[in-house]
């Protein structure tokens, strides 16, 4: 370990006063904090008057500061701390409304954190007000510029990042944490984590997918091959030229300014292919040796977060080491000036399987088999090649001929994959039991758990998406996310064979399914090579 890094470990830890009227809360606040090397929790309060007494009494270094404290508020005591002490006021609530938030502020918060703020993130947090920054939650920050910006239209006018904040961004997404990056540029840790900060948020300001560039990437041309389309700024969501709102939040939609531009220098982007939560792809072809390609931009907003940014990564890393005629392959991966990260991909003609569903409704057997077959000759080369995906479902399947001689189906989307061992010579993430990844009603018993996964839990998800392909709906019916965890570990789903379509199917392939659903992982079937040899029996 460098001198450096150790230098920064031997540092006078952080002293933390945890003000919280909720008493599990803040039982839970200490016990996740105590077990930080840099932390160090010295009082608790549980309400406005005790937290002020026990600021004074402690002097520590951040308060900790619920909102809605009885005796007074969490306002009313970050004003008298503040006048009191030299203390930092990190304001830790389960609300953020713009308007609480600037109220906080103004009140001589140093920060604004929302409580379901995971513990890596809570300690960037208080490491960045303890050293004289401001740190606001991802989405907090973005509604107060949006807010900010309607006083101000200057203020996001500026996102070029300095010299120091693309070595972080590159080191970041080279796979360092925030402590090592201090280590090797020789930095104090609390400083990069405040420079840190700076740059998520101007990663969050960068708006070249939607704002009037002056710059070599406004629009060149629009010719036939460019399809000119609109783009949702809340949840992302791509439409038609002629959608002026948002069909699922109702707001106003913009004009996606990329297409027509060209992009790191060297694509053309022509059209949007898709858009989710991670981030847009567009088709896009290279300008000097004219083959097409598939570009997946990460939205500005999530570079804010640094686990999405390493996300997008290992989705990059894990497909580019990933060969096979059913895999979507990755080419490249970078990041521009500005810092919008982006993947390169193997072009495929088609649609998702759940746009596929959702066009023209659940497919036949006869449509549906020969798919099922190729998505286990991918999913068994992910397995021998030491990676589980983790997210298998519809949305995460490029499909392309369905009902024709030659139908194409190919994985995508490996950024919640995880490896089973080294891969290539490279360790990319391995298991951590406890934390729970994926997509709720495609989610195996066990991963929902958050225990440790072996193959036969993409298999149980791979169930789920045949279920769905074949009936129209996903195996579990849920309302919430809480309520899909509960059933897929505990209720069992109706036999696809007593659903109004899956009856249609041979009872041999219902037999299958309703093998891979099962919640004890050795009733499964072994591997995605077995389940093939099954499905290839299947007379349609």
């Amino acid at each position: 370990m460098q001198t450096a890094h150790n230098g920064a470990r031997t540092m006078k830890p952080i002293s933390l006063l945890i003000a919280e009227d909720n008493e599990l809360l803040r039982l839970s606040l200490r016990l996740s904090l105590e077990g930080v090397d840099e932390l160090s929790v010295v009082g608790e309060a549980g309400d406005g008057p005790g937290a002020v007494r026990a600021a004074i009494e402690h002097r520590p270094s951040v308060v900790l500061m619920d909102i809605g404290l009885p005796g007074f508020d969490g306002l009313v005591a970050t004003e008298r701390i503040k006048s009191a002490t030299n203390s930092r006021v990190l304001i830790l609530s389960s609300r953020a409304e713009t308007r609480q938030v600037l109220a906080a502020l103004k009140a001589g918060a140093d920060g604004y954190c929302v409580k379901e703020a995971d513990t890596d993130q809570l300690l960037c947090a208080i490491k960045s007000v303890c050293n004289h920054g401001t740190w606001l939650s991802d989405d907090i920050a973005n509604d107060v510029i949006s807010h900010l910006s309607l006083i101000d239209p200057g203020l996001d006018g500026q996102t070029s990042l300095t010299e120091l904040e693309l070595k972080i961004l590159n080191m970041i997404l080279e796979g360092a944490n925030l402590d090592g990056i201090a280590s090797d540029l020789g930095v104090h840790s609390n400083q990069i984590y405040a420079h840190s900060q700076r740059l998520m948020t101007k990663l969050s300001l960068s708006r070249s997918d939607m704002a009037e560039s002056k710059s070599s990437s406004r629009h060149l041309r629009a010719s036939t091959e460019h399809r000119l389309s609109r783009i949702c700024p809340k949840c992302h969501s791509s439409w038609p030229l002629a959608k002026r709102n948002c069909a699922y939040d109702g707001a106003p939609t913009r004009l996606d300014n990329l297409i027509g531009t060209i992009f790191a220098d060297r694509y053309e982007i022509l059209s949007v292919l898709g858009s989710g939560a991670g981030g847009t792809v567009y088709k896009a072809k290279h300008r000097f040796m004219l083959k097409m390609v598939a570009i997946k931009i990460m939205h500005p907003n999530n570079a804010r977060k640094i686990h999405a940014l390493q996300r997008f990564r290992n989705e990059a890393i894990t497909s580019s080491f990933l060969t096979h005629p059913n895999i979507v392959s990755v080419l490249d991966f970078g990041v521009t000036e500005k810092g919008l990260a982006f993947m390169i991909m193997d072009f495929c003609n088609g649609e998702t399987l759940s746009r596929a569903i959702e066009r023209r409704g659940a497919l036949t057997p006869a449509q549906a088999l020969p798919l099922f077959i190729q998505l286990c000759d991918g999913l068994e080369h992910a397995h021998r090649s030491g990676v589980l995906h983790r997210d298998l479902k519809p949305s995460n399947i490029l499909v392309s001929g369905i009902g024709s001689e030659e139908p194409v189906a190919r994985i995508l989307d490996f950024g919640t994959a995880v490896l089973t061992r080294d891969l290539a010579g490279y360790n990319l993430e391995m298991q951590k039991p406890g934390f729970i990844y994926g997509s709720p009603l495609y989610m195996s018993p066990e991963q929902c758990r958050g225990t440790k996964l072996d193959a036969s839990s993409d298999i149980y998800s791979l169930g789920c998406l045949m279920y769905e392909t074949l009936t129209g709906n996903p195996p579990i019916d849920a309302e919430t996310i809480n309520e899909a965890l509960m059933h897929q570990i505990f209720k069992d789903p109706i036999h696809i064979g007593r659903t109004d379509l899956g009856k249609n199917s041979p009872p041999i392939l219902q037999g299958i399914i309703m093998r891979t659903l099962r919640k004890e992982q050795a009733l499964r079937y072994s591997s995605a090579q077995e389940l093939k040899a099954y499905l290839a029996e299947v007379r349609v």
